[in-house]
């Protein structure tokens, strides 16, 4: 079975991927999607992990903070 990793680590099915929900905490799941494509059902393929480290992990996550901080202010 293949799995699709999200930047923070979190493994999803493939059939997660591109399904139109965001299912990783950045959405990183919805992006790079075919345009009326879409996950769930049909053939499993190979997707490759995408692989981070933790300070990349807290990068990001830096990043998805400031942007709820400025969506509020």
């Amino acid at each position: 079975m293949f799995y699709f990793s999200c930047y923070d680590g979190e493994r999803l099915s493939t059939s997660a991927r591109c399904n139109g929900f965001p299912d990783c905490a950045l959405g990183e799941d919805e992006s790079n999607c075919e345009v009326g494509g879409g996950g769930g059902g049909g053939e499993e393929e190979e997707v490759y992990a995408t692989v981070v480290t933790e300070e990349q992990v807290f990068i990001s996550n830096i990043f998805a903070a400031y942007a709820i901080y400025a969506s509020i202010e």
